[in-house]
C-alpha cells in the first residue's frame, strides 16, 4: 500500500470517534423500521403532500392537496425524491437520513453531559424504553418520516452545540447554535420555536440569577455583572440573528399561512375549534389525555430526579467519579445544570397548557373557549412531551457511566440487554396493519387501491372510507374528502369539515322516496346526485350497504363503484330538464 492510500484510510481514532455514533444511528433506525410499518401513520399525509407540491399535476383535484403548504421545507427537500422514486423508498430514505440526524445530535449531547461512548448508545436504547412504554400528549419523534423528524435532530444538535458554546464568550460557537436551531424551526415550525424559546428562556433564567448573586456582592462583582450582560447581549445576538436567517425559509410561509388567512373571520373561530377540541384534540385538549399518559409522564418526571440525585450523593460521597466524568468534559456539571433548566422551561409551559386547556363538559359551552383554543393550537405539550424521554435517556446513561465504574465490559452488556429489550419490545407492538384494519382486510385494501389506479383516469377523484388510509398512497388518485388528511389553513378546515357532514350525511340520511335509509339498496339516483354535487367519480367502501348498480370492481371486503353519469342518463336528464323548462 502507497503512503497516500495508507493516508486516506480511516485511522484507529476516527474510527472510535465514529464508530459510537454509528451505534447510536443503528439504535433509532432499527427501533424505526421494526416498529412502525412502511408506510407509518402520518407519512402518506406529508409524502403524498411533498409530491403535489413539486407536481402539481399529480392527483390534481385532491382538496387537501391543494390546499396551503405549511411545511415548505420538507416539501422541497422531499418532493423531488417522491417523483424519482417509490413512495416507501423515500420513506425509508427519508428514515435513515433524519433518524442519523437525530444520532449525531444525541452523540454530540451525550459527550456534553459526561456519558461514556458506550452508555451513550445505551442511553438511546433507555429513550427507546420510555419513549415505547408511553408518552404524555401523543408526541414521538422516533417513528415514520415527517417533517418533525429532521427538526428534531437539529434541534439536538442546537443544544448540543449550545451547550458548548457555553464553554467559550462568544463567536462561531453561538452561531452554529443558533444555525442549527433555526434549521429545526425550518423544516417544522412548532418543534424548532419551542426549542428557541426554551433556550431562550433557559439563558433568561441564567443570567437573572447571576444578576440577583450580583446585586447582593461587592463592588467589585457588579462590575463582573456588568461585564456579564455585556458578553450576555453579544452571545444572545449572535444565537438569535443565525436563528432567525436559518428559520426563514420555513417561517415565512408558516407565519404567512396565519397572517394571511381569507377566511371570515367567523370561519377562523370555528376553523379553531374543530382543530383543537375536535380533530387534534388526542395532542391539545389536555382533558382528553388518558389517565396512562399523566402516570407515565409522573414516573419518568420521578425516575429522572431518583437518578440525578443519585449521580450527585455519588459525586459527593466518592471524588474520584467526578474526576472520571471531568476527564470526558469538564463541564459536565453545568452541562446537566443547563438541560436541567431547559426541562424545568419545558415542563412549565406543558403546565401552562394543561392550566389553560383543563375543561369539564363540552368546550364549546366554554365562554372563553376562543383564548384558550388560540393558545391550544401550538401544541404546548409537544415541548416536554418529546424532551423528557430524551433527558430519561441521557439520566439512564449518566448512571451507567458511574455504576459502571469505567469498566467498558459491564457497560457493553447491559447496553447490549438495553437495545435486546428495545427491539424485542417494538417487534412485539408491531402492526402490519394501520388501526381498524385486519391483516386481510388491509391486503385487499391495497388490491382495492391497486385496481384504481390500473383502471381509472387520472383526473378520478375518489369518495373513501372513514377509515381509509394511505389511498392516495396506494392508488395515486385524488381524494373528495379523508378525515386523516386535515388542512392547516381556517378557509381549509371549515371546508374539510363541511365535506365530511355532506359525505357523512349521505351516507346516513333517511329518505322517503329512497329505501337506502330503510336498509334497502342505495338508488343509483342518489349516487348521481351526490356525483353532482362533489365532483366525485368513484365510491370505495366496505361498510356501506349493496347498491343499486353492480361494482365496477368487489374483492373479500371491498367495493368500487363508478358514480359518473352515463352519456344515456346524461342524455335523459338533459330531456327531462328541458321539458320541465319548457313546462
Amino acid at each position: 500500500m502507497t503512503t497516500s492510500a495508507a493516508a486516506a484510510q480511516p485511522g484507529p481514532g476516527v474510527l472510535r470517534r465514529l464508530g459510537p455514533a454509528l451505534c447510536v444511528s443503528l439504535v433509532l433506525i432499527g427501533w424505526s423500521l421494526i416498529d412502525t410499518m412502511v408506510p407509518g401513520v402520518n407519512e402518506p399525509h406529508y409524502l403524498c403532500k411533498a409530491r403535489h407540491w413539486f407536481n402539481p399535476e399529480w392527483c390534481s383535484g385532491d382538496f387537501f392537496l391543494e390546499s396551503s403548504n405549511a411545511h415548505f421545507v420538507f416539501y422541497v427537500v422531499t418532493g423531488p425524491l417522491t417523483e424519482l422514486l417509490p413512495f416507501a423508498i423515500v420513506a425509508v430514505l427519508g428514515r435513515v437520513a433524519s433518524l442519523s440526524l437525530v444520532a449525531t445530535g444525541w452523540w454530540l449531547l451525550s459527550r456534553r453531559l459526561g456519558l461514556s461512548a458506550i452508555s451513550a448508545v445505551a442511553a438511546a436504547a433507555a429513550f427507546g424504553c420510555i419513549a415505547t412504554a408511553g408518552n404524555f400528549s401523543g408526541e414521538w419523534v422516533v417513528g415514520g418520516f415527517e417533517g418533525k423528524v429532521p427538526a428534531y435532530g437539529f434541534c439536538l444538535l442546537g443544544s448540543a452545540l449550545w451547550i458548548y458554546a457555553h464553554g467559550t464568550v462568544i463567536g462561531r460557537k453561538w452561531v452554529a447554535a443558533g444555525a442549527a436551531l433555526g434549521a429545526g424551526v425550518a423544516f417544522h415550525p412548532v418543534v424548532g420555536l419551542w426549542y428557541c424559546i426554551g433556550i431562550g428562556l433557559t439563558e433568561a433564567i441564567l443570567i437573572a440569577g447571576a444578576t440577583f448573586r450580583g446585586l447582593r456582592g461587592a463592588d467589585e462583582q457588579s462590575i463582573s455583572l456588568a461585564r456579564q450582560w455585556k458578553t450576555f447581549g453579544k452571545q444572545q445576538l449572535c444565537l438569535i440573528a443565525a436563528a432567525v436567517v436559518a428559520s426563514l425559509p420555513g417561517l415565512i410561509p408558516a407565519i404567512s399561512l396565519i397572517l394571511n388567512s381569507p377566511a371570515a373571520a367567523r370561519d377562523q373561530r370555528r376553523a379553531l375549534y374543530f382543530q383543537v377540541f375536535r380533530r387534534l384534540a388526542h395532542h391539545l385538549d389536555p382533558s382528553r389525555f388518558p389517565l396512562r399518559n399523566w402516570i407515565h409522564t409522573g414516573l419518568v418526571v420521578g425516575l429522572i430526579g431518583v437518578g440525578l440525585w443519585y449521580v450527585r450523593k455519588r459525586c459527593l460521597a466518592d471524588e474520584s467519579i467526578d474526576r472520571q466524568l471531568t476527564k470526558r468534559t469538564s463541564s459536565w456539571q453545568l452541562s446537566w445544570r443547563l438541560m436541567g433548566t431547559l426541562l424545568l422551561v419545558a415542563a412549565g409551559i406543558g403546565l401552562a397548557g394543561v392550566l389553560v386547556g383543563w375543561h369539564e363538559g363540552r368546550a364549546s359551552r366554554l365562554s372563553d373557549w376562543h383564548q384558550r383554543a388560540a393558545f391550544l393550537r401550538y401544541y404546548p405539550f409537544r415541548f416536554v412531551d418529546g424532551l423528557l424521554p430524551m433527558v430519561g435517556g441521557m439520566t439512564a446513561g449518566l448512571l451507567l457511566t458511574i455504576v459502571s465504574g469505567g469498566r467498558a465490559r459491564r457497560e457493553l452488556v447491559i447496553t447490549m440487554v438495553l437495545c435486546t429489550v428495545l427491539m424485542g419490545t417494538a417487534w412485539s407492538s408491531r402492526r402490519t396493519a394501520p388501526t381498524g384494519y385486519t391483516d386481510a382486510r388491509f391486503d385487499e385494501w391495497k388490491n382495492a387501491c391497486a385496481w384504481i389506479q390500473k383502471n381509472t383516469l387520472q383526473d378520478a377523484v375518489i369518495l373513501g372510507p372513514r377509515e381509509g388510509f394511505g389511498l392516495k398512497w396506494y392508488a395515486e388518485r385524488a381524494e373528495y374528502v379523508c378525515y386523516k388528511d386535515c388542512p392547516q389553513d381556517a378557509r381549509g378546515i371549515v371546508e374539510w369539515d363541511r365535506r365530511l357532514r355532506l359525505t357523512g350525511k349521505w351516507k346516513w340520511t333517511r329518505r322517503i322516496d329512497s329505501r337506502y335509509g330503510d336498509g334497502g339498496p342505495v338508488l343509483r339516483k342518489d349516487v348521481l346526485e351526490l356525483h353532482r354535487k362533489t365532483g366525485a367519480t368513484h365510491i370505495l367502501t366496505r361498510r356501506l350497504r349493496e347498491f343499486e348498480q353492480d361494482p365496477v370492481y368487489r374483492n373479500r371486503y371491498w367495493r368500487v363503484y363508478d358514480i359518473r353519469e352515463t352519456n344515456e342518463e346524461r342524455e335523459a336528464l338533459e330531456v327531462r330538464e328541458a321539458a320541465e323548462s319548457a313546462s
